[in-house]
């Protein structure tokens, strides 16, 4: 397994979809909201939602246990 930063960067970068491999550029307002986000995914708040699943989803899909 290799563990140096550098070469692990230079992996990733090397490897990320054309869309993405270009620089965003984005304002102050933007940045907060995409890190709002992105925390949003390890709240431990959210943590004990399991039972807020829905019974139904507007598209009409399934939702599977």
């Amino acid at each position: 397994m290799v563990h140096n930063k550098d070469l692990i960067g230079a992996w990733v970068y090397n490897n990320l979809d054309h869309i993405v491999a270009a620089p965003t550029n984005l304002n102050d307002q933007e940045f907060s909201d995409l890190m709002d986000f992105l925390y949003s995914f390890t709240d431990p708040r959210a943590l004990g939602l399991g039972s807020e699943t829905p019974d139904k989803v507007p598209s009409g899909l399934p939702i599977y246990d």
